[in-house]
């Protein structure tokens, strides 16, 4: 009887186990099917929403809104994109230096990815607008959505300067700044699709907001013993006779950046007591060197950055959470833009929505004629890559490598 008893029981509890679990999934349902759930977890503060995003019903109605086909589909495509401009622009500087640019296909496509994710911030700007104000203001105080418009402003510039000007008047500070920018787009384009990803992005731009201020105090203590080595060398004649030293004879030269660039590359380890040896003064000057810099304040630095990277493991759910509801938000912005039901309260109201929702119309048939001219382009590159390479062979082994890429881009573009 007694075993009886437990196998009843056990039942029971099973039973309630099975309800709860239907009765829970029904109320995140629920939660997930609210009008306008999405925007209103926008608007909340920053700490508020990573406090929101740890909650088992904002994950699973996150679940469910990153596993839908139309927001899958758009990852999938924005990720496609940003490849060709990446692939495309390192390929228009290859084909400015190497081809003279005679080969325009690249140029175009960067021009045309430029013009479409361009394009997409517009719609994104103008959705986000008639939501809130207040979120137009977070949009462009936000780091990542900056570093997206920027990066693609730059490409669209700097590819401009190749083509029309050439690789002489190319400036390499743009060439490398816009690559830079273009691989933070792309991760930032990946934050929102996985949880350790988001954690380290997230992480690092809090660290960088962290050590502000210490990286303010670094920056002077460094300057300060720059001005101070440089000082003792050009007042002391018999330092500065002696060329042997390359490295340190740069405290002798002229230009005291050569002083400043000497002194952070022994503040990052390229130190040697054998070459501060020539004085009783540069010793002592080298001792406290070591000692303030090296040893107090980047074991200093160490700690805030490893408290900081701590806390944000620690806050890894809401922290991914927030990166999902921005990432998801204006995904379903831009589409509520383009639907055609009516909201406003009167006649002027409805007027200022069909006038948006025109123009967000004119936008996104724009951005499908262009979408389609992408893949043209990357039809045609492929098709001249692989000619270059017949042509040239190993001499342009650069080419080799842009062949697989271009080739599989192009597949999955299509497909899409």
């Amino acid at each position: 009887k007694h075993g009886a008893g437990n196998g009843d029981s056990w039942q029971r509890s099973q039973s309630d186990i099975d309800d709860f679990t239907r009765i829970r999934r029904e109320t995140f349902d629920a939660v997930a099917d609210l009008p306008g759930i999405i925007h209103a977890l926008r608007i909340l503060s920053t700490k508020n929403l990573e406090q929101v995003a740890t909650t088992k019903a904002v994950q699973y109605l996150l679940n469910k809104k990153m596993r839908s086909p139309s927001i899958l589909c758009k990852v999938l495509f924005e990720l496609m994109l940003v490849f060709a401009l990446i692939f495309s622009f390192r390929l228009s500087v290859d084909v400015a230096v190497f081809l003279g640019g005679t080969f325009i296909s690249p140029f175009v496509l960067v021009y045309i990815t430029s013009i479409l994710f361009i394009l997409r911030d517009v719609l994104t700007i103008i959705s986000v607008g008639s939501l809130s104000r207040r979120l137009i203001y977070r949009y462009f105080c936000d780091f990542w959505d900056l570093i997206e418009l920027v990066a693609v402003i730059m490409a669209f510039s700097t590819t401009i300067t190749l083509e029309v000007q050439g690789k002489n008047n190319a400036s390499t500070v743009a060439l490398a700044f816009t690559t830079l920018l273009l691989g933070l787009k792309l991760i930032g384009s990946l934050k929102a699709i996985n949880k350790e990803l988001a954690t380290f992005v997230i992480a690092a731009s809090k660290i960088i907001k962290d050590i502000k201020w210490f990286a303010l105090l670094l920056i002077i203590a460094l300057s300060m013993f720059a001005e101070i080595v440089h000082g003792i060398f050009i007042i002391t004649p018999e330092l500065c006779d002696d060329h042997s030293n390359l490295s340190e004879g740069k405290f002798c030269d002229a230009n005291v950046l050569q002083s400043y660039i000497r002194i952070y590359s022994m503040a990052v380890g390229d130190i040697e007591l054998e070459n501060f040896m020539q004085t009783a003064l540069v010793v002592f000057v080298y001792v406290v060197f070591t000692f303030f810099i090296i040893i107090v304040l980047l074991t200093i630095l160490i700690a805030i950055v490893s408290d900081s990277y701590s806390k944000s493991v620690l806050k890894s759910d809401g922290l991914f959470g927030r990166a999902r509801v921005e990432y998801v938000a204006k995904h379903l912005a831009r589409g509520e833009l383009l639907s055609l039901e009516m909201e406003g309260e009167n006649v002027m109201e409805n007027c200022k929505i069909i006038l948006k929702r025109l123009f967000a119309w004119i936008v996104a048939i724009v951005a499908v004629c262009v979408a389609v001219l992408v893949g043209i382009f990357l039809v045609l590159i492929c098709t001249k890559l692989s000619e270059l390479k017949d042509e040239y062979g190993v001499r342009k082994q650069s080419y080799s490598f842009y062949v697989p890429c271009f080739s599989i881009l192009t597949k999955l573009f299509l497909r899409n």
